[in-house]
């Protein structure tokens, strides 16, 4: 007789309580699939990611590309967006009004959408507006999502959805950053 079980015998063996792996993995296997599946979830879109600035490029106008490094001039607000983002959409009004009290604060929005819907986003709010192919390419999986960047070009502070730029206490917090030209 063979002392060696195969590796089908060992799935279906019983263990010290009586049960097989394989009955366990029926019971639980989904289970800890759905818990995989929302760490994964987290990961990607809760969790904000660094972004390699220096290795992209953005279309500034149809068909002009200038890399990161060109386009983002002194320190500055990125702003992610898109025009089918409803709080996206809501919070445009108050980044405007606060580029409008804050003039020497450069802000960029930047958007995968196509030029003509940034067109009709830029007649109504005079902000630069930049374009990516793909906001997954620069680890931006939610919107809005802001950037502050230093004169370096290095993030100073990231927030993931909506912020409250009329806020006094947000503003606080936010001032220092991007206010030191």
């Amino acid at each position: 007789s063979n002392s060696c079980l195969s590796w089908k015998d060992d799935l279906v063996s019983t263990n010290s309580t009586g049960t097989s792996l394989v009955n366990w993995l029926k019971k639980y296997g989904f289970v800890l699939l759905i818990i995989a599946g929302a760490g994964y979830w987290f990961v990607k879109y809760k969790v904000i990611h660094e972004v390699e600035w220096s290795e992209h490029q953005f279309e500034i106008s149809e068909g002009v590309r200038e890399s990161a490094a060109e386009a983002l001039q002194s320190t500055c607000i990125v702003h992610f967006y898109a025009t089918w983002c409803g709080p996206c959409m809501a919070e445009l009004p108050e980044l405007a009004k606060y580029q409008r009290e804050n003039p020497r604060v450069r802000i960029y929005l930047v958007t995968d959408d196509s030029w003509d819907k940034i067109e009709r986003v830029k007649g109504t709010f005079e902000m630069l507006i930049l374009r990516v192919d793909d906001m997954d390419d620069l680890n931006v999986h939610t919107i809005p999502t802001t950037y502050c960047l230093n004169a370096s070009g290095n993030e100073e502070a990231a927030m993931q959805g909506a912020c409250e730029w009329s806020d006094p206490a947000f503003r606080k917090r936010i001032n220092p950053i991007v206010q030191t030209n």
